[in-house]
């Protein structure tokens, strides 16, 4: 069983936890969430206009794009919205991802 835990503006909006059981991979629980959400994935590819990009976070560990189709294993996987540009000077704080390209990874 593996728990998604959306925070912020779309937790209120989907709904803050949603477990799944059989899951692959976060790019595979962003796929079933676009699917049982429209809106969901409309939110995700025009968000960018407004300046939100997505966090992706596992184990307290901020994801790379690349590593969405990795093995989900037991912990929780968390999307955060977050205010593009909010990395600091270098974005090295945080990973924002563009929801379009999050979109592209999970349905790829």
């Amino acid at each position: 069983m593996q728990r998604v835990i959306l925070l912020d503006e779309l937790g209120e909006k989907y709904g803050r936890e949603h477990t799944f059981h059989g899951l692959r991979s976060p790019a595979e629980a962003i796929k079933l969430l676009c699917i049982n959400y429209p809106e969901f994935k409309r939110d995700l590819l025009t968000s960018h206009h407004d300046g939100i990009g997505y966090r992706l976070i596992q184990q307290d560990v901020d994801m790379d794009l690349d590593e969405i189709h990795l093995p989900f294993g037991s912990q929780d996987f968390v999307l955060a919205p977050a205010v593009m540009g909010s990395g600091g000077k270098d974005g090295s704080l945080w990973k924002i991802i563009v929801g379009i390209a999050l979109i592209a990874a999970a349905i790829y």
